[in-house]
């Protein structure tokens, strides 16, 4: 593929969009839940507004015309991805948001630690 166009603007956090950064894609998306935070607008990909055909087809067009910039984005996503989005930490990040949850829990309802002894 030459580039990711990804329209969803319900999605919290859309994996397939760090799949194709990881595989040197560039990304045409919405501005919407977190894609904001993980593609850097022109500089791995492109974000229009949502339901802005006019942007869309711009954004669309500017990547499909110009192989270098396109290029260039893909390279900046793969590296963004390494450097932000490896496995290992999102597993660590993960487990430290479960294991606050489940000491809130703890400490809210201690009836709850005896059941899970």
């Amino acid at each position: 593929a030459d580039i990711l166009v990804h329209l969803g603007i319900r999605e919290p956090f859309p994996l397939e969009i760090v799949e194709a950064m990881a595989a040197g894609v560039a990304v045409v998306a919405n501005r919407s839940g977190a894609i904001p935070e993980i593609v850097v607008d022109r500089r791995t990909g492109i974000i229009v507004p949502p339901q802005d055909a006019r942007s869309l087809a711009k954004a669309i067009t500017e990547l499909l015309s110009d192989a270098p910039l396109r290029e260039q984005m893909g390279r900046e996503g793969r590296k963004r991805v390494a450097q932000h989005f490896r496995v290992e930490d999102q597993f660590r990040i993960m487990n430290a948001v479960f294991q606050q949850a489940k000491s809130r829990i703890l400490h809210e309802n201690p009836s709850h630690q005896r059941k899970s002894e």
